[in-house]
């Protein structure tokens, strides 16, 4: 999918909460590895806790994750709103970007997955997160 489900049935942060987050991103990147190291499992709120405060410095530990628990293909799509959310040449003119997030699409629009596409999330991932250390 092209987002992930709404949290706690569409209940977001508060603007106080976001402000934190992102004040303290390094903080809340390192608890989020943290919880999800240790309890094997990396839930939905984190997820959109990375997304909130566009957290690319994630991207190693969100595909090291995957590659231990590819089964949560949740995963890919943060790294996708990630990318969404970055300025990465070539991203917005990609098919995937187009089926997900074209003009013709709406919230569950979705790609099949594919080893393929499953590659190329990653590897643009990869390439966003070296771009932006790289600045």
């Amino acid at each position: 999918f092209g987002h992930l489900l709404f949290v706690y049935n569409g209940v977001f942060w508060s603007e106080r909460q976001l402000r934190f987050m992102k004040d303290n991103k390094k903080r809340i990147i390192d608890l989020i590895r943290n919880q999800a190291s240790r309890n094997r499992s990396l839930g939905l709120n984190y997820k959109t806790a990375l997304i909130e405060i566009d957290g690319w410095e994630s991207i190693p530990f969100l595909i090291s994750f995957y590659k231990k628990n590819p089964k949560d293909k949740d995963i890919l799509t943060t790294l996708l709103q990630l990318l969404k959310k970055s300025d990465l040449e070539g991203f917005e003119q990609s098919k995937i970007y187009n089926t997900l997030y074209g003009a013709d699409t709406h919230y569950d629009s979705w790609i099949n997955f594919s080893s393929a596409n499953e590659a190329y999330i990653i590897e643009s991932a990869k390439t966003l997160y070296n771009k932006r250390q790289n600045q």
